[in-house]
């Protein structure tokens, strides 16, 4: 029965003028080769299309002794997830007159994966220890945020700087400035 089906089939091939006979070796080879590009063209276009949109942006407490324990929210707005999200800052200020030097640190916790759309704070592991006096006093914050998108292998990173500063009313206002290399 089965050696009746394949000669039926080998003579509609016939009929309709195909070759009954494989590919070859070389033809498989070169059509391999192709996808293997087009694959390559592709995933240039994801990262050249769609490249990761992430900010960094101070959030601001309510209660009057955390004014300057900052918390930092970092929003994914991209199509594609984010992985390995860690952050460092460095600040330095004014404090009663007096010029601080830059302290160094990591924020807490890193984040191992923030979805598309979706937004994660991190906050100084250890709060700033201080409230301004006056209101020439402030605090200039460095933040480095470290991430890798989820079609690369490699890490983005991205810098942003914010300048905390008394208000008359007591309140500490966050505002971006920009960075200075």
């Amino acid at each position: 029965m089965k050696l009746m089906i394949d000669q039926i089939l080998k003579k509609q091939q016939l009929r309709q003028g195909k070759s009954t006979q494989t590919r070859s070796g070389w033809s498989v080879f070169v059509r391999g080769f192709y996808a293997v590009w087009i694959g390559i063209f592709l995933w240039i276009g994801l990262i050249i299309f769609y490249p990761p949109r992430v900010s960094v942006n101070p959030i601001g407490s309510e209660k009057p002794g955390e004014a300057l324990q900052p918390k930092f929210e970092i929003s994914n707005n991209s199509t594609f997830p984010i992985y390995d999200v860690s952050s460092e800052a460095t600040w330095a200020g004014r404090y009663g007159g007096n010029e601080m030097s830059a302290v160094h640190m990591a924020l807490e916790p890193t984040i191992r994966q923030i979805e598309a759309g979706s937004r994660r704070a991190q906050a100084l592991a250890t709060s700033l220890h201080f409230t301004p006096l006056a209101q020439d006093d402030f605090v200039d914050v460095t933040v480095v945020t470290k991430f890798r998108s989820s079609f690369v292998w490699w890490h983005s990173v991205i810098k942003r700087r914010f300048l905390g500063r008394r208000m008359a009313d007591n309140s500490v206002k966050w505002m971006e400035i920009p960075l200075s290399y």
